[in-house]
């Protein structure tokens, strides 16, 4: 059970156990940063629960009647209407399996009036209902909904165990680039696959960025900015990234005061200053509860101009 789940040995018995025994909880939140594979974990939650000698042989999870997924990094932000309709969804007996799950994907961008309306759903379970919540940041979710569910905290795979993995998965790129990357971002394989998959040297980017704020270069910093002004859902996609990032080597610079080993372009002596800009994690933040609130994408560069310069 949970092949697909690399490490994690806690959290996979934890819910073997639940299921095993019957005793799964009706709402779980699989808790972690982004890339952790939070989602596929919940996928596969899903499989064991509905599964039963009629669909044993789908593969893809689209087609299993009993699992609705809805997730915000495909529809933006979860809304109120959205819960409506999975309220209209889990009022209907489960088709094939005794159980129905409902997923709900990267809740860090549902709408309070979303939350409140998914409330009323956790506070009176159906029996034959289980959500599966995914969050990158607890502290997004109402407390009543924490509540309210099982938490369960999602890590990132043994760095030895990282590095080979992707060595496997990608045997054309050099080893040392990949255990950069593992000394930056942990074990954290699917943001490391996403960073590879990626054909911009996104890596880069986020280094030169990360420069440009420290050495106070907004024009430089508007111009990286400035390439995602036709793509909201790209630029949502470098922020958080970019947010990743920071808080990884703030986290290395303040262990040990050496980045020359995760480094690609810049000569570390600039990153002394980091220390005085451990507010850009909290304005990045800020910056994406704009994006999903539709903010005016010039007003947002702007605002982060002033604040990240100030």
């Amino acid at each position: 059970m949970f092949e697909k789940i690399y490490d994690n040995l806690g959290p996979k018995k934890l819910i073997e156990s639940m299921i095993k025994t019957n005793q799964i909880s009706h709402a779980i939140i699989l808790a972690g940063e982004k890339g952790l594979g939070k989602l596929t974990f919940a996928k596969e939650i899903a499989k064991e629960l509905v599964l039963n000698k009629n669909i044993n042989n789908i593969n893809n999870i689209n087609n299993i009647t009993d699992i609705n997924i809805i997730d915000a990094n495909l529809c933006g932000s979860i809304l109120i209407n959205n819960i409506r309709e999975i309220k209209n969804k889990i009022n209907i007996a489960p088709h094939e399996s005794q159980k129905k799950v409902q997923i709900i994907a990267n809740c860090d961008r549902m709408t309070v009036a979303a939350q409140n309306a998914l409330l009323k759903s956790l506070e009176e379970p159906s029996s034959s209902t289980i959500f599966i919540l995914t969050v990158s940041n607890l502290n997004s979710l109402l407390e009543t909904i924490l509540s309210r569910a099982t938490i369960i905290n999602i890590k990132p795979v043994f760095e030895k165990n990282a590095i080979k993995i992707l060595s496997e998965s990608y045997p054309k790129t050099n080893i040392s680039d990949i255990i950069r990357y593992v000394k930056i971002f942990g074990g954290n394989i699917g943001l490391i696959k996403s960073i590879l998959d990626n054909k911009n040297n996104i890596l880069n980017l986020l280094e030169d960025l990360l420069f440009y704020i420290i050495t106070n270069n907004q024009f430089e910093v508007l111009k990286i900015f400035s390439k995602y002004k036709t793509n909201k859902t790209e630029f949502i996609y470098f922020l958080e990234l970019f947010k990743i990032y920071f808080e990884k080597i703030l986290k290395i610079y303040l262990k040990n005061k050496n980045l020359s080993e995760v480094l690609i372009a810049h000569h570390s002596d600039y990153f002394n200053y980091l220390e005085n800009k451990i507010y850009i994690s909290d304005l990045i933040s800020k910056a994406l509860e704009y994006l999903d609130s539709n903010i005016n994408f010039n007003l947002l560069l702007t605002w982060l101009s002033i604040n990240l310069f100030y």
